[in-house]
């Protein structure tokens, strides 16, 4: 109940709170540090639930629609730990799938590589959008959709392949709901802009109560959380360990869109959640992936802004087991290439000791 109470109250911090505002708009320059003048007066940046471009009426906090991560088809496999763990292995293979259209979705990652067998949890640290598009058809479509409606999106998403890697078009404010939900250990609290109304003197004369729902199992985002705590102390979100200071925990996702039309990053700390993202007016390409500008900014504010790193209890049914991260097979950590993974103990296809 603490957690969730705390998350409710951080949770639109940005619109109101001063401070913070001032310690954003320092953290949106560093962000776009070093980009062309020209380009940058077209720039619409926001670090979530906080600002409007000076030459506009419009917010994009609500109005901008982009393309978002991939740790919904994630989530949605950790929630069957009779198929999936942390450990398991992906196909991050290239993928040619007709579609009713007359086309073909052919997904490919950043780097243009493909890296053959992998961890789940290296692929989602990685961004590899073959492993994803592979992953998500496996489970298919509407159980991934379903995921996002419980998280909190009400937008409606295309039921095509390509929202398995985030296609369908979301607003920050969208991003920061789900989000909420995650950093907040699976229960749903839906954003609001006001909590309370108080008269001149200060005194409460209406406040809007706490609701919240568990949508999502402690024991499958206890693995999620894990795993994005992996993207930012080893995989693309790493830029933030920069501004941070060594033991400050913090979990998040970088994104990046077709073309580099948008760069976002979205996160959280113990007491502070974060999205920021980068985008143009004109949609154009911005120079920047979500790792070289959005997540610039993010780790910039949070280090000024947050003050509690990440903490989370294990909880009954997850146990922590030293893997061989290139097998799955449980190992040893005085093995070379053991890791040790969180894995929920009722999953059938339980890792094998060597």
């Amino acid at each position: 109940p603490e957690l969730l109470r705390s998350a409710y109250e951080n949770s639109l911090r940005l619109a109101t709170d001063h401070k913070l505002a001032s310690i954003a708009f320092p953290s949106i320059s560093t962000g776009v540090y070093g980009y062309p003048t020209d380009k940058a007066s077209q720039i619409a940046i926001r670090t979530v639930l906080g600002f409007l471009k000076q030459d506009t009426n419009v917010s994009r906090v609500v109005f901008v629609l982009f393309s978002e991560g991939d740790y919904r088809t994630y989530l949605t496999a950790l929630e069957q730990p009779g198929r999936f763990t942390l450990a398991s292995r992906v196909h991050d293979e290239a993928l040619a799938l007709p579609l009713e259209s007359g086309d073909t979705w052919e997904p490919r990652n950043f780097d243009r590589r493909s890296h053959g067998l992998v961890p789940l949890h290296r692929a989602l640290a990685e961004s590899y959008n073959q492993a994803t598009a592979h992953l998500g058809l496996d489970l298919g479509i509407e159980p991934v959709a379903d995921m996002l409606r419980r998280l909190g999106v009400e937008r409606a998403q295309p039921a095509v392949p390509a929202m398995l890697l985030g296609a369908g078009g979301m607003a920050p404010i969208d991003i920061a709901g789900m989000y909420q939900t995650i950093a907040a250990g699976g229960f749903r609290l839906p954003l609001h802009t006001i909590r309370d109304i108080v008269d001149a003197e200060g005194v409460v004369l209406q406040r809007f109560p706490l609701h919240y729902d568990r949508v999502v199992a402690v024991e499958s985002m206890h693995l999620l959380h894990y795993a994005l705590r992996e993207v930012v102390e080893e995989g693309t979100g790493r830029s933030v360990r920069r501004y941070l200071p060594g033991d400050f925990v913090v979990a998040g996702k970088t994104g990046t869109t077709n073309d580099n039309r948008d760069s976002w990053f979205a996160g959280f700390s113990g007491d502070l959640m974060t999205v920021s993202w980068i985008g143009r007016d004109d949609n154009g390409d911005t120079g920047l992936t979500g790792a070289s500008g959005a997540a610039r900014i993010w780790g910039h504010f949070m280090a000024r802004a947050s003050r509690t790193p990440f903490r989370y209890q294990v909880p009954e049914g997850i146990e922590y087991f030293w893997v061989d991260d290139e097998s799955g097979r449980l190992s040893a950590r005085r093995c070379e290439g053991s890791r040790l993974l969180p894995l929920s103990l009722i999953h059938i296809s339980e890792p094998t000791r060597q």
